[in-house]
């Protein structure tokens, strides 16, 4: 029996080994995005109304003030509703200017409502979406908007990058190349859009609804589920990367991916998109499974054990294979010794397990 277990043990080895081979060999035609440097602006550019609710971002929002002046596209404006406990709101009112509109978030209204007081102060033709943590630049937001200025599209979205000062914590790069990773995969069109980064015609937002439904949580989600069935496809923008704050700590990142999956798996079946639901849902049934599972399997016995021991080196070989391939995308590097992914994907596994027992509580279930 003990021989049997070893050869069992030793097939399935072999049987990891094989498919992360076939794997990496693909992943290694993996090419990052073309980047053909400014993009060339008409002679009368646009308006473009930055849309942002703040809500608590005192620490980070003079940053993102800053950022926004910086910009070199000519003809923009920055409507921005903040408030919360923290002076945000004071703080954003001592930059009102010609180009700086400034509302007042009261608590309760969330970011929906935000959005949408922004929306209708804005005189933009154009808008871009983001957040108080993000720092803005040149290439990122021009390469953002660059479809809808020369391709006639009406919606974009780009992706997003560690802060620059995060840049050597090796915990959020590997959020980061997993993000990069999967979007190297993806084609000229998404379903979704990330609301840090995202631009949009007038027209579309208004076919949208014009953020005046209901979304207390799951904004990103809802919008681009309600301009998809408006008929406006999402143009993806691979080259485009906003730099915004990364959770770095275990409660941040908790909530963060709580927060993620739950609109996934809520808002996919009140849009009858049962296959994304399905697919929120998997992480946290495989977090449980291995975190409930893996002990389990040991007491049961060997053979159960080689089982448990085959699929945490798959894991494992899969966030390897995942970092390795966005160190190479992007020119960086985890910054810490391989040795510690281990730890990430236990992190992760516990975090999505921990999503599951929010469900029942409608409190959490519909929090932000």
């Amino acid at each position: 029996m003990e021989y049997v277990n070893l050869l069992v043990f030793a097939g399935l080895t072999a049987g990891v080994a094989a498919v992360q081979g076939m794997r990496w060999s693909r992943d290694r035609r993996l090419r990052p995005p073309e980047c053909h440097g400014g993009v060339a602006l008409p002679p009368h550019p646009p308006k473009v109304s930055l849309l942002v609710a703040a809500w608590n971002e005192a620490a980070l929002l003079p940053r993102h003030l800053e950022s926004f002046k910086r910009l070199r596209y000519p003809n923009r404006e920055l409507v921005l509703c903040a408030g919360g406990t923290d002076g945000t709101y004071a703080l954003a009112a001592a930059s009102r200017s010609e180009y700086v509109v400034v509302l007042e978030q009261r608590p309760g209204e969330g970011k929906q409502r935000a959005l949408r007081q922004c929306f209708e102060h804005a005189t933009g033709d154009l808008f871009f979406l983001t957040d108080a943590d993000c720092e803005l630049d040149d290439e990122s937001f021009e390469a953002t908007l660059a479809p809808l200025l020369h391709d006639g599209a009406r919606a974009v979205t780009g992706g997003s990058r560690p802060l620059d000062r995060q840049m050597k914590t090796p915990f959020v790069m590997q959020q980061w190349y997993i993000d990069r990773y999967v979007r190297a995969h993806w084609g000229r069109t998404t379903d979704g859009i990330l609301g840090r980064n995202a631009a949009f015609t007038r027209d579309a937002i208004e076919a949208s609804g014009s953020f005046q439904y209901e979304a207390p949580t799951g904004t990103d989600y809802v919008m681009a589920k309600r301009l998809r069935e408006a008929g406006v496809t999402i143009l993806h923008a691979p080259t485009s990367q906003v730099a915004s704050e990364h959770a770095s700590d275990f409660g941040t990142y908790r909530k963060q991916q709580s927060r993620w999956l739950r609109n996934v798996v809520l808002h996919g079946i009140r849009f009858r998109v049962y296959g994304e639901a399905a697919r929120g849902l998997a992480p946290s049934v495989l977090g449980m499974v291995m975190i409930v599972g893996t002990p389990v399997a040991v007491w049961a016995g060997p053979l159960s054990t080689a089982l448990a021991a085959a699929a945490w080196l798959f894991v494992i070989l899969n966030r390897v294979r995942y970092v390795r391939t966005g160190e190479r995308l992007t020119g960086t590097s985890l910054g810490a010794p391989y040795w510690q992914i281990p730890l990430f994907v236990l992190i992760d596994f516990a975090v999505w397990a921990l999503v599951l027992f929010d469900y029942p509580v409608k409190a959490i279930r519909t929090r932000w």
